[in-house]
């Protein structure tokens, strides 16, 4: 998400694209997942995310109170960015040497 300017095209992509997407198949999803997902987002809802950590066996759920849609970009990016650091270092492959 960072930094923000080149990526706005896919996110306005993203954004037009999500309403007509037919279900997901969230029952294919084997590797581990972290959802982070703000409750005070405004385009997507919680229940969305809820649905998702519940149908996918490896999911987690960050559900960050008050965030909105960016939660990456807001005043509750430090909290998601220590979680994303964790979920990657708990799932990351052994070091060979």
């Amino acid at each position: 998400m960072r930094p923000f300017g080149p990526r706005q095209p896919g996110i306005r992509n993203d954004v037009w694209q999500a309403p007509r997407l037919d279900g997901l198949v969230a029952d294919v999803i084997r590797c581990p997942l972290l959802i982070v997902h703000g409750t005070a987002d405004a385009h997507v809802q919680v229940a969305q995310a809820r649905s998702l950590a519940a149908a996918v066996p490896s999911a987690q759920l960050l559900e960050v109170p008050g965030a909105s849609h960016l939660v990456p970009l807001s005043k509750h990016a430090a909290e998601a960015d220590q979680r994303m650091s964790d979920f990657l270092l708990e799932h990351a492959p052994p070091s060979g040497g």
